[in-house]
């Protein structure tokens, strides 16, 4: 089960490089054990990160707002993450020594099996725009990659998709992460135009550098691999791509053209 909780906060002095310590807050109101078992197995089924529309253009869907976006990959992240925070109407940043208030609360579920049905029951544009919303990096090999080629969009996602099968108590798991259909994915994928600058995306006492804008992704082959793609996509909504998304990096949406 995938879940997004959209928060619009009230916080005047709110804003993006406060990302990580939203991470920090998330983490205290979930149960210490559950926190052990994320931080020991080095799992994240879960991504977050902060909306700043109160510069935004007139009209626009965030315009105006400040939307703190918290999103789970399975159960188990759902019922120790959400559903606390769904009780929240303020809270406080000790280390930024803010205090918000929570204006208003949006939740939206998606089924695993909804992905499937769609996989199987509808057919797929070969044509995707994605855009990164928050700044995305990836780490291949030991270095620090910051532009989207398809096989490290495609890997993280892939990756995540398998990770988030994986909860405590449960024996269920899919393998999502196959190196076959990685190279067909990647070898079938044409970047058609991109519109990207690089950004630098605070933490603690860092900057990681990133990218953000969009893409136009074209995939060639059968309409298997589009629909494929297209799951990824929409998992990758929830997820995010590439490393550092609990902290706020990496938050993607997909338009089907």
């Amino acid at each position: 089960m995938l879940a997004e909780l959209e928060l619009e906060l009230d916080s005047p002095q709110l804003s993006v490089r406060n990302s990580s310590n939203l991470q920090g807050f998330l983490m205290s109101v979930i149960d210490k054990s559950y926190a052990g078992v994320l931080h020991e197995e080095g799992r994240h089924p879960y991504s977050q990160f902060l909306w700043d529309g109160r510069g935004g253009a007139p009209g626009s869907e965030a315009s105006g707002k400040l939307v703190w976006h918290i999103q789970t990959l399975n159960e188990e992240a759902y019922r120790q993450m959400i559903l606390p925070m769904l009780q929240v109407d303020h809270f406080r940043l000790k280390k930024d020594t803010l205090d918000v208030a929570v204006k208003k609360s949006t939740l939206r579920m998606v089924r695993n099996r909804e992905l499937m049905e769609e996989f199987y029951g509808r057919d797929s544009s070969h044509t995707f725009q994605l855009n990164f919303l928050t700044p995305a990096s990836f780490k291949s090999h030991g270095e620090y990659l910051f532009f989207p080629n398809p096989d490290l969009v495609f890997h993280s996602l892939m990756e995540k998709y398998s990770s988030s099968w994986k909860e405590p108590g449960k024996e269920e798991s899919m393998e999502m992460c196959d190196e076959d259909t990685l190279r067909e994915l990647t070898e079938g994928s044409r970047i058609l135009r991109y519109n990207l600058r690089t950004v630098p995306f605070p933490m603690e006492k860092i900057h990681m550098i990133g990218f953000v804008g969009s893409i136009r992704l074209r995939l060639s082959g059968p309409g298997t691999m589009a629909r494929f793609a297209r799951m990824l996509f929409r998992f990758g909504e929830f997820s995010g791509v590439g490393i550092k998304t609990g902290m706020g990096m990496g938050a993607m949406r997909m338009r089907e053209l």
